[in-house]
């Protein structure tokens, strides 16, 4: 085997491409398969065991597609631009890293808005509320909470 010095990210994807295309065949032919195993599987307890199921019922098999490992810290701070930067929103984000639907990530965005502004109205509450001379610090700032 060849010793092969990878000089960028970009180069890793172009050495790995043959390797991740024959990985997808291969787990579309798994899918297949397992269709196939679960028709056999529907005949056998049929013969052997008088369970029927119904015609319609059948069996959804998908894999994720293959990627390459990924940097989890790189991978935030690039999403942290995006959104920075206006070219993704984090609904966008939960939905990408996370795999949540578009109605999950908005509510999860909403729960997040939810915390911080339940936070800024404790921070204030608190230091307002604090006798004179006395120093309030809340725990997260007021202004990372907007951000």
């Amino acid at each position: 085997m060849d010793l092969i010095l990878l000089t960028s990210g970009f180069q890793l994807v172009v050495e790995e491409i043959d390797n991740l295309q024959l990985r997808k065949k291969r787990q579309r032919q798994c899918e297949a398969h397992l269709k196939r195993l679960y028709k056999v599987f529907k005949l056998v307890c049929l013969v052997g065991g008088g369970i029927i199921f119904p015609d319609d019922v059948e069996l959804e098999v998908t894999f994720s597609d293959p990627g390459l490992p990924v940097n989890q810290k790189e991978q935030e701070e690039v999403w942290s631009i995006r959104i920075k930067e206006g070219r993704a929103s984090r609904v966008d984000y939960f939905m990408a890293v996370e795999g949540m639907t578009k109605e999950e990530a908005e509510a999860k965005v909403q729960e997040i808005d939810g915390y911080r502004q339940a936070n800024i109205a404790s921070a204030v509450a608190a230091a307002t509320s604090a006798p004179t001379g006395t120093v309030v610090t809340p725990a997260v700032s007021a202004a990372s909470m907007l951000q």
